[in-house]
């Protein structure tokens, strides 16, 4: 099925990046599946990416400010990716140590 499907998108010469946020057709499709699951939802609101940095340069685009900053705090492992997609996006990024006790 997935071998066939690719094998027809390459005879169509779909060989090409799509949109940052994923092809309209797609997101429009999720989007109609979200809004009778749980609420209306716009293909606007859906973004389908191709790999985790994309996701990540998305979700860094959606929280900086024009400003530079962040809205709120981002909690993240300590990543270059993560790094990197605030740095490109034009934030800054605030580092804090956390430690992990075992628990109780």
């Amino acid at each position: 099925f997935i071998r066939d499907a690719a094998t027809e998108a390459l005879a169509r010469g779909e060989t090409f990046y799509t949109q940052n946020h994923g092809i309209t057709e797609l997101r429009e499709t999720i989007a109609q599946y979200v809004s009778r699951l749980h609420r209306a939802t716009t293909a606007g609101e859906i973004a389908v990416t191709t790999s985790g940095m994309s996701a990540l340069m998305i979700a860094v685009q959606a929280l900086a400010e024009a400003s530079g900053h962040f809205h709120d705090a981002i909690v993240s492992v300590e990543s270059d990716y993560v790094a990197g997609s605030v740095e490109y996006g034009g934030a800054v990024l605030a580092s804090a140590e956390m430690f992990f006790d075992g628990g109780a």
